[in-house]
């Protein structure tokens, strides 16, 4: 995730202002919801949500009880590096390591002692455990119309499992 982000950081950092001015970027920062950004392939939709990712790390006090979770899907990657286990495993890892030193999610620290392999099902409810424990959690989901051609059965139930962290997490994104 992240070396794709770096090298988008370089492309155009006034690419996709028009969308970090806007009314619905405004209060999709300030209160619970959706925010859904499509174009048409090759837009800069990717640059778009790179800078929106930039943006929420630097202004939204990640560190202080807020978590900033992002995953790039690609047709450049392969089916491994882009299913569904590995989209939900990235934004574990992330939010996990956002947690502070003295919390921890008994049930995933549990499973990787007993070197078990986490399923989709205990992933999806892991990251749900977890952003319960921010005050603010921030997830942007890039290359959903990507993720949809190289994994048609997948798309119905990563786009369920994002829709339904509004019960657990304050914000949550998608640029497609």
């Amino acid at each position: 995730c992240g070396p794709i982000h770096d090298k988008l950081q370089r492309v155009d950092k006034e690419a996709g202002q028009w969308l970090l001015q806007h009314k619905y970027f405004e209060s999709w920062t300030a209160s619970p919801g959706s925010l859904h950004v499509s174009g048409k392939w090759g837009s800069g939709k990717s640059v778009v949500a790179s800078n929106v990712i930039e943006r929420l790390k630097t202004e939204t006090h990640v560190g202080d009880g807020t978590v900033v979770a992002y995953v790039y899907c690609s047709s450049n990657e392969s089916y491994a590096e882009m299913g569904l286990t590995a989209v939900l495993g990235s934004l574990l890892h992330q939010l996990y390591a956002g947690l502070s030193l003295s919390e921890d999610l008994e049930s995933i620290t549990q499973a990787w002692q007993r070197n078990e392999t986490l399923l989709s099902a205990k992933i999806e409810q892991a990251i749900m455990d977890l952003v319960s424990m921010f005050s603010d959690a921030y997830v942007v989901v890039d290359g959903l119309d990507e993720f949809q051609r190289a994994n048609p059965e997948e798309y119905p139930i990563l786009c369920t499992f994002l829709g339904s962290l509004g019960a657990s997490v304050r914000r949550e994104g998608a640029a497609t």
